[in-house]
């Protein structure tokens, strides 16, 4: 059994949608209702929408035969709820993310500061959607979310800058095929 984890859902779906897209839409993410939910955990649930796992760059519903609730802390409403994965849907993902690494290992640096500019300019976009989703869920005041993801956001600059910050002698990777 996979230890029990349900924080920033409403984040992770908001990301996994802009991924699936290909880094390059900012409309909302539809999150669509898995078709295994525990009568028992959902019974006066006011939400019934289970997430999905991401995996191999799409929404995959888990073979999980419970779910956790993920509540707003200010209200105590069930706001979704997140799948207790099974060690299959653990094993598809890292499979799908070791299928993924040859080709991302390959792409020159310069190609991946541009991906991470992609994700900058997106989360700036949707900063606050993320900013609501880390108040709703955590619990946490606007100005304490903002901070969150301000944070998040210098990580992400970091990345940006990763090839600037390799460059020595030589710089392995700089283009494809040369």
């Amino acid at each position: 059994m996979l230890p029990r984890v349900a924080c920033s859902t409403r984040r992770v779906a908001v990301l996994a949608a802009t991924a699936r897209r290909g880094l390059a839409a900012s409309a909302a993410p539809s999150v669509t209702p898995a078709p295994h939910t525990n009568p028992k955990a959902v019974e006066n649930a006011k939400a019934d929408v289970v997430l999905s796992n991401f995996i191999d760059g799409r929404l995959a519903p888990s073979a999980a035969s419970s779910v956790i609730p993920v509540t707003n802390p200010a209200t105590g409403e069930i706001l979704r709820y997140v799948p207790e994965s099974t060690e299959e849907d653990l094993a598809a993902a890292v499979a799908s993310a070791q299928r993924a690494f040859p080709a991302w290992r390959d792409t020159p640096v310069s190609r991946r500061s541009r991906v991470m500019f992609e994700l900058q300019r997106i989360l700036r976009e949707r900063e606050d959607e993320l900013v609501a989703a880390i108040v709703e869920e955590n619990g946490k005041t606007i100005a304490d979310a903002k901070g969150d993801v301000f944070r998040g956001l210098e990580v992400v600059e970091q990345c940006c800058a990763l090839g600037a910050q390799l460059m020595g002698e030589t710089l392995e990777g700089v283009s494809s095929g040369v």
